[in-house]
């Protein structure tokens, strides 16, 4: 909710709404999802454990790609009813604030000076990888970027070209079956992605498991064991999450029904 808010500003039965279907989607996710995402952990962790290999890590990667795919693919058909709602000012705001984050987004990763380019990705990468490891360093991953393919060009591209069909579509006011094909499409299956943009992200898969391998291998002690330690932390949050029993998940459901009331 909060993210969808930075986007669009919804009127009072529009949040109410999407509100509901996000709690029951959650729900499903607890039930049905959440063992799948303790599994992986799990396996991710026993990998770290000894040191990545690169079929390891590429591995990893696939498996992120699978959890990822199969939850925006369920998740979606719980968002576009509200999306198909959306006023003609609603869309207005949606492409002043997504014009304005395109901006952002040129700036700091489409530099004209490629050195600009290239340090904002590494900065941006390192903080992320810094959520697990700790203390990463620049110079862990400096050079192993340097001559890796940088994707953003043909990416960017593409999503400029797919935000435009998106407002387009809105404002043609879709059934929800239309823009749930199209956000399916867009975000999950992209058989519309261009050749040569697809044969990028494949080039670039390939060097990230192999960069993510090679960065394994520089990691001290205490990097490995705070990745692990913070692998640990989030299987066992999955875990209790997903074992919560049905009476609970009752109890919070009429919860949230007398707050929403």
């Amino acid at each position: 909710m909060r993210y969808a808010g930075c986007y669009v500003t919804f009127d009072d039965e529009q949040e109410q709404t999407l509100r509901s279907a996000l709690r029951e989607r959650l729900e499903l996710h607890r039930r049905e999802e959440l063992s799948a995402y303790v599994a992986f952990l799990w396996n991710t962790e026993r990998m770290l454990s000894d040191g990545l290999t690169a079929n390891e890590a590429g591995e990893l990667l696939s498996g992120i790609r699978r959890l990822y795919d199969r939850t925006a693919r369920r998740t979606l058909p719980y968002i576009t009813p509200t999306l198909t709602t959306l006023t003609d000012a609603q869309i207005d705001e949606l492409v002043d604030n997504i014009q304005q984050r395109n901006q952002d987004f040129r700036e700091k990763y489409l530099a004209d000076d490629t050195e600009v380019r290239h340090q904002n990705r590494v900065e941006g990468i390192v903080e992320r990888l810094q959520r697990w490891t700790g203390n990463l360093t620049k110079e862990q991953l400096d050079e192993r970027l340097r001559s890796s393919t940088d994707p953003v060009p043909r990416w960017f591209e593409y999503r400029h070209t797919k935000q435009q069909e998106f407002i387009a579509l809105l404002r043609r006011k879709p059934s929800d079956e239309q823009l749930l094909e199209f956000l399916v499409n867009w975000w999950i299956d992209q058989s519309d992605l261009p050749t040569q943009t697809r044969a990028t992200n494949q080039q670039l898969y390939a060097e990230v498991a192999d960069i993510v391998a090679e960065l394994d291998s520089t990691l001290s002690s205490r990097q490995r064991e705070l990745a692990l330690e913070t692998l640990a932390d989030y299987r066992s949050m999955f875990e209790t999450v997903a074992t919560r029993n049905a009476g609970e998940s009752a109890s919070t459901e009429r919860k949230h029904r007398i707050n929403d009331e």
